[in-house]
């Protein structure tokens, strides 16, 4: 085990490195490569704790996808997730969306999915964890971590993507109504019934 002088050490290291450093987006790579506007950008730890992130959901529900053809019931951590995304639907998307929650799960399962596991890796000392490696072997390990969906960059592009997903869904829609109006939604009668207590003849505020 670890003995106190041990411990002390590790206290006295961590405390001299700067405390906000595990949150900010830190170079990993000198590499030059440029945005869409022409501006020089670098490879950075919130670049990589993405890609880990992207990693992991392309190992994890692939392989969920695959165990539920040969497996209807779910079990262990596939029941775990499976009971998030159909939480997800049934009470947050489907009393939004209505009738177009199909349409959007996907996406929408994605994203929540992207964002929660930064956000988990964010909580992982993997900064520290380098850090203590590199001053105590003296390597020069990148030091990756931090969370990624702390940066305003990410925030950004998120908030972008989804401004247009619902946007050219919704033009393609409207497209496709106008070709075939039998694809436009059908509303029931209870959709047009006065409202209570403003004169109308329904429930007993308008009585």
């Amino acid at each position: 085990m670890m003995g106190i002088s041990s411990l002390i050490g590790l206290s006295k290291t961590l405390a001299a490195a700067n405390m906000v450093e595990h949150v900010q987006d830190k170079r990993l790579s000198s590499v030059k490569m440029f945005d869409l506007f022409g501006h020089p950008v670098f490879f950075t730890s919130h670049m990589a704790m993405m890609i880990i992130a992207a990693l992991l959901m392309l190992l994890i529900f692939p392989m969920m996808g695959a165990q539920s053809k040969s497996k209807p019931v779910p079990t262990g951590v596939r029941n775990f997730f499976e009971a998030i995304m159909s939480y997800l639907r049934t009470e947050v998307f489907k009393p939004a969306l209505g009738d177009n929650t199909d349409r959007f799960v996907p996406y929408l399962w994605t994203t929540f999915f992207f964002i929660l596991f930064c956000n988990l890796l964010g909580l992982v000392p993997i900064h520290e964890v380098i850090y203590l490696i590199n001053v105590k072997a003296g390597t020069h390990l990148p030091e990756i971590g931090g969370t990624a969906t702390g940066n305003i960059g990410v925030t950004v592009a998120l908030a972008l993507m989804a401004f247009v997903v619902f946007h050219v869904s919704g033009i393609i829609q409207q497209v496709r109504i106008q070709m075939d109006p039998s694809l436009a939604p059908h509303h029931t009668g209870a959709d047009h019934l006065p409202a209570h207590g403003h004169g109308g003849t329904f429930g007993a505020e308008g009585q």
